[in-house]
């Protein structure tokens, strides 16, 4: 797309992107994005949720290398056990308080 649009800013902030770009790049109602201002443009990226199976790698990956520090530690079931606990009793202890 090469050719130069206008589009105006309403009372209440609002931006109307034209319809030859929003049907471009399948942009509908709703699309959220993440806003940039550089040097003076406004920069905008559709959020695009990760597929299921990308987080699933993601996760596997977090998790296998919180088992490998968790191991080299010395760390067994029973310590993360307590230490969620701990957690939590904390927390509660803090609402409580409130």
């Amino acid at each position: 797309m090469t050719n130069v649009m206008t589009t105006k800013l309403s009372s209440k902030g609002q931006v109307v992107l034209p319809e030859a770009i929003r049907n471009e790049y399948g942009w509908e109602s709703g699309t959220s994005f993440t806003v940039l201002v550089y040097k003076g443009a406004v920069i905008m990226q559709p959020i695009v949720a990760p597929a299921e199976s990308e987080l699933e790698r993601q996760f596997d990956a977090v998790f296998a290398k919180s088992r490998r520090q968790s191991a080299a530690a010395g760390m067994k079931v029973a310590d993360i056990s307590r230490a969620i606990s701990d957690v939590r009793s904390n927390r509660k202890a803090r609402r409580d308080r409130n």
